[in-house]
């Protein structure tokens, strides 16, 4: 008897691990063509919901404005890597400056508002910098940067 219990057994866990079940699945969209995406990269790609990035002229100043955002709290965020490049002829351009980085913590918005930099007038100015965001989370925290220029502004 005790050997027929086992029989049923076996069989009957058989039938439960033949039997069929669902699986829902979702489809992704490859990566745009020509660039290789890890599966970190994936998962920064949200942190960045809005940057901009601008310059304008004074007198021998040069002010920038940059807006970093978003959509959660960050553990900083901000602009990194800040470089004030300078041109006579708006095709070759020198790295004149370097500032640095920007950033807050814990919030989901940097902004700079006309942040003033001495320069020598008689050249076009602009900026390049990362604007840059970091999880705030204890363990392996995702970041994200996104390089951009402002347009040339000249200065006199």
């Amino acid at each position: 008897m005790l050997k027929i219990k086992k029989i049923a057994s076996v069989m009957t866990a058989l039938c439960l691990m033949s039997a069929p079940f669902e699986v829902n699945a979702t489809e992704t969209e490859p990566p745009v063509s020509g660039t290789d995406v890890t599966s970190d990269e994936v998962r920064a790609v949200e942190l960045l919901s809005y940057i901009a990035l601008s310059s304008s002229a004074g007198i021998d100043v040069f002010h920038i404005h940059s807006t970093t955002q978003s959509n959660e709290i960050m553990g900083e965020i901000g602009l990194i890597d800040i470089e004030i490049q300078r041109s006579s002829n708006l095709e070759t351009w020198t790295t004149e400056k370097t500032i640095s980085d920007k950033l807050a913590e814990n919030t989901n918005r940097h902004e700079l508002n006309a942040y003033p930099v001495l320069v020598q007038g008689g050249y076009y100015y602009r900026v390049k910098a990362t604007h840059y965001a970091k999880e705030d989370t204890w363990f392996f925290p995702d970041t994200q940067e996104k390089t951009k220029y402002s347009g040339a502004v000249w200065i006199d």
